[in-house]
This record gives C-alpha cells, sequence and structure tokens, in this order.
C-alpha cells in the first residue's frame, strides 16, 4: 500500500516496518554483562573492601582485642590453666591480623581520596605487622601511624588551592579527599608538601593559633613519633620507645580534646584508649614492672586494637559503602 507523506510522496508502509531493531544475542547480553561487572580480581576485592572497610577493621580489631585481653587475663589470673606462652604466640597473631586489616582498608580509603602520604603510612601497618616482634608491634608503629596521621592534618587545614582555574577551600570536615575536588593523585601529592612548608613556617610565626592549633600539634607530635622507633632502632632503645609513647599519646589527647568529636564521637574513645596502648607500652620496659605483670605487651595491645575499632568507625564514617561508586564532584568557588 502506497501513501503519501507531506511532500507529495508515496511510500510503501511495508518500509516503516522494514528495518527491526536486532534482538541481542545470549552471547551479546553476556558481553554486556561483563562489560557492566568487570570480574578482575583486583577490581573485585578493592570495591569489596571499599564497601566495607568499617566492617573489616570493627572485626578484625575488635577480634584481635579480645584474643589480646583473654591472653593477658589468663597470664596473670590463670584462669584456666592454659598454655600462656602458647596463647601469647596465638593473641600476638591475631594482633597483627588486625594491624593489618587496619592499614588496607585505610591505605585503600586513601586511594580512593588520592591522597598519597597516609596512603603510604596506612600502607607501611602491613610490613610492620608483619616484621616486628609481638613485644615492639606498638613501638614500631609509630613509624606508619605517624605518617597516617597527615590525613587529619590535611582534613582540618582548610586548604585553599586552584583547581581548574578556579580557586577553592576544602572543608575542613573532608578536606582530606582530594579525589572530591578534582585533585589528581600526584597533584595532592604536590599539595601535600606546600602545606607541611607553610605549617612549618607558621610554627616560627604563629603556632598552635586557631583552627591551626589542631594540625599544627599533630604535625610535630607526628615527627617525633616517627622519630622514636628509628632511634629505638639506632640503639636508644629506651629514650626511642619513651619518645614513641609520650608523642604518640600527646596526639591521642588531641583527638580526646577535638571539638570535632561533635560529629564523629569516636575519635574520643579512640584516643582515650592509644593513651591506654602507650602507657603500658611504657611500662613494661621498666623491670619493675614487668617483672610483676606478666604479658603486659597483650595489655598494650588489647588497648591498641580498640582504639584501632574505633578511629576506623570516626575516620570511615557511615559513607563506608558509598565510597566505591562515589563520582568526582566539580570544585566550586570560594
Amino acid at each position: 500500500m502506497q501513501v503519501p507523506d507531506a511532500y507529495g510522496l508515496s511510500h510503501s508502509i511495508s518500509s516503516f516496518h522494514a528495518t527491526k531493531p536486532p534482538v541481542p544475542s545470549a552471547q551479546t547480553e553476556q558481553n554486556i554483562e561483563t562489560t557492566e561487572t568487570p570480574k578482575n580480581p583486583l577490581k573485585v576485592v578493592h570495591k569489596f573492601i571499599s564497601e566495607n572497610k568499617t566492617e573489616i577493621n570493627t572485626t578484625a580489631n575488635v577480634f584481635g582485642a579480645l584474643t589480646n585481653l583473654f591472653a593477658f587475663l589468663e597470664g596473670n589470673f590463670h584462669l584456666f590453666n592454659m598454655d600462656t606462652d602458647k596463647l601469647e604466640i596465638i593473641s600476638t597473631f591475631f594482633a597483627k591480623c588486625a594491624t593489618s586489616a587496619r592499614g588496607i582498608t585505610g591505605a585503600i580509603d586513601c586511594f580512593n581520596k588520592n591522597n598519597l602520604i597516609p596512603l603510604l603510612g596506612f600502607a607501611g601497618e602491613v610490613p610492620v605487622a608483619i616484621f616486628a616482634s609481638g613485644f615492639n608491634l606498638w613501638l614500631a608503629r609509630g613509624i606508619p601511624q605517624g605518617i597516617n596521621q597527615f590525613q587529619g592534618i590535611l582534613k582540618r587545614r582548610g586548604i585553599t588551592t586552584e583547581v581548574n582555574g578556579k580557586t577553592i577551600t576544602l572543608s575542613r570536615e573532608d578536606g582530606d579527599d582530594f579525589k572530591k575536588y578534582g585533585i589528581g593523585m600526584f597533584e595532592g601529592l604536590k599539595l601535600s608538601f606546600v602545606e607541611f612548608g607553610k605549617i612549618i613556617k607558621e610554627l616560627f610565626t604563629k603556632p598552635f593559633k586557631g583552627e591551626q592549633r589542631m594540625p599544627h600539634s599533630v604535625f610535630v607530635c607526628s615527627i617525633f613519633q616517627i622519630l622514636g622507633p628509628i632511634l629505638h632502632l639506632s640503639g636508644l632503645k629506651t629514650f626511642g620507645a619513651w619518645m614513641r609513647d609520650t608523642f604518640g599519646a600527646a596526639v591521642d589527647v588531641g583527638y580526646i580534646l577535638d571539638k570535632k568529636k561533635a560529629d564523629e564521637p569516636s575519635y574520643g574513645p579512640a584516643g582515650a584508649a592509644w593513651i591506654g596502648s602507650a602507657i603500658v607500652d611504657y611500662l613494661k620496659r621498666l623491670d619493675y614492672f614487668e617483672s610483676r605483670v606478666s604479658n603486659s605487651t597483650q595489655l598494650s595491645l588489647f588497648f591498641d586494637g580498640i582504639a584501632g575499632a574505633f578511629y576506623g568507625i570516626a575516620n570511615f564514617g557511615k559513607s563506608a559503602k558509598k565510597t566505591a561508586a562515589r563520582s568526582t564532584v566539580q570544585p566550586e568557588a570560594a
């Protein structure tokens, strides 16, 4: 059947049905599904940890802490008359697993934020967990922990920078998330070093003033916290351990006093538990204390695990399951 169109030309009605969309084959559907859901094992693992980092970190640290507490109690009160040496080996193993979980989840969180320096700090927790002895695990963690604390420094700085020709100020709530502001990994690295240079200058011109009090304090304490284990390895064992414990605890006092507790209350308990870990780690190096209290290392690791769980809750927050799918937002002018 012929029908005229708007210009008086005739077309066959059948021509309107001549081209039908092709029906996708099973193979085509399979290709589409494969494209939408990559089977790369690394991507699958990355996605899983990104979406569940709070749960992974909390579970590993709480379980490790409980095994450490049990080993400490059994070693001192002989509740079940177990072999305390074997129990200490097992509980130390779980403490190292908790340390590794804390490092892996933190590193992936920083990777998702294009924040390289704290990423390296968190990643450093894994080799420390593998190679450090149980007795010196808390001491050795001073190096990676001191580095990953730069995440909190950058977050609280209120950094002003230029992105895509626009001047922006990073929020003090999420200023460590460079990706959110359209800042790449290496641009963020450069920006971090610029900020550290500014902090050093400010420490001589206007130290510990106003909103910069927390970043300044954590920066100074983190440097000495990193130096402590290095001095210990160089032969100044007691002094190096004292430095790591003292300045690590000083940072934790900052967590307790930090005004951000109102929005992230888990920072307070994390700081308090880490102070407990530092105190016990220092005391166990004194003959008077060590001769009277057994398995004191396990008590220190117990506090460390509890602190790690609370810190993860505060640091990752409720947005953990949204991180992997989060898209980069366009920077807004300040």
